[in-house]
């Protein structure tokens, strides 16, 4: 009796171990999982500063910038690019054509993407993202939407008037004026506590 408690006992560790292997392993596998998922995120920003880079003086040179670059991987990756034109005027077809031509002509060179890709250059929309500090002057007197990390005054999201911003990069603070406050007080934003920023179009 006891020799057979005792081989009960290790089949039920033997069971047990198995499990706990088993465990590790779907463990282990989720880890690589989101690291590779990870991995690739960081690989597309990196690639993405680096489309930028590289197009940067040829698009300006042309009157335009590059707003945001979007990577979609799959048997052919998409490569998704919004431009915006250096004087404020409404993008049409004829500019993502000649954007698309210029970037076309620098991915030949540079090679960013291994096999097949689709690039698709478009406008930003209705609502360009204000990616950088520097963008913001530019539309001063415009009507904005901020998207904050941490709410204030009860609000995560505030439309309205970008009156300027001041402070160096480290400190920059956004002023404007919140198109629902009726008594049209400047309202204060640490730029470090905003998640997103976009500008509405005038079409």
């Amino acid at each position: 009796m006891k020799m057979v408690g005792n081989f009960f006992v290790m089949k039920n560790l033997a069971g047990a171990a198995s499990q706990g292997i088993i465990l590790l392993h779907n463990f282990v596998f989720f880890c690589m999982l989101v690291g590779d998922s990870c991995n690739r995120k960081k690989r597309n920003l990196s690639l993405n500063a680096r489309i930028i880079a590289a197009t940067n003086d040829s698009l300006g040179n042309r009157g335009y910038e590059i707003v945001q670059v979007k990577i979609l991987s799959g048997p052919v990756t998409s490569v998704d690019i919004d431009i915006d034109r250096l004087d404020g005027a409404p993008v049409c077809v004829d500019d993502c054509v000649t954007a698309s031509r210029i970037i076309s002509a620098i991915f030949d060179v540079e090679d960013f993407i291994n096999g097949k890709y689709n690039l698709n250059v478009s406008s930003p929309g209705e609502y360009r993202p204000l990616n950088k500090i520097d963008d913001l002057p530019r539309f001063y007197g415009r009507e904005v939407k901020l998207e904050l990390n941490t709410p204030m005054a009860a609000k995560k999201k505030i439309v309205g008037k970008l009156l300027r911003i001041e402070g160096n990069s480290a400190d920059t603070v956004v002023y404007l004026k919140d198109r629902c406050d009726t008594n049209g007080d400047e309202i204060a934003i640490p730029y470090r506590n905003v998640k997103k920023i976009t500008v509405r179009r005038v079409f």
